[in-house]
């Protein structure tokens, strides 16, 4: 079920952005995600509503891991047949692998209930990069 937590985390149409070619070059992936998880985040706490985004975690992980899945996928693929000419692609998706599996790591096994979700956020908050604003633009990768 798609509850609108889980659409706020991943978007309307979580396979959206690998149906459109060239999805890598459109869009900062890993940062649109983390940039949803932070301002989803922020919003649970200030409404007093973590029940909500504990409720979505399965979705949520499978989502991200999905993300995963598929840009190690489309590494393992353009590593070996890609070739010289897709160098800075290559490069571009690697560092949103790294992003995302940072992000993954810092959220998964450590969530399993909604206390470690509470103690999560709250390690979240107390980290430096809660201390600033969420960017409301994210521009587009150009190749």
């Amino acid at each position: 079920m798609f509850t609108s937590v889980l659409r706020e985390l991943s978007g309307p149409y979580p396979l959206l952005p690998f149906l459109q070619e060239p999805w890598f070059l459109r869009e900062p992936l890993a940062r649109h995600l983390l940039t949803a998880w932070e301002q989803t985040s922020r919003r649970v706490l200030r409404d007093n509503c973590v029940e909500e985004l504990h409720a979505v975690r399965d979705d949520y992980h499978a989502v991200l891991l999905g993300h995963v899945r598929i840009i190690e996928g489309y590494l393992t693929l353009m590593g070996r047949f890609g070739g010289d000419p897709h160098g800075d692609v290559l490069r571009h998706l690697a560092v949103n692998l790294d992003s995302l599996r940072r992000h993954y790591d810092s959220l998964f096994p450590q969530w399993q209930t909604l206390d470690d979700l509470r103690a999560v956020l709250a390690d979240q908050i107390n980290s430096a990069a809660w201390q600033r604003p969420t960017p409301v633009y994210l521009p587009r990768f150009e190749a």
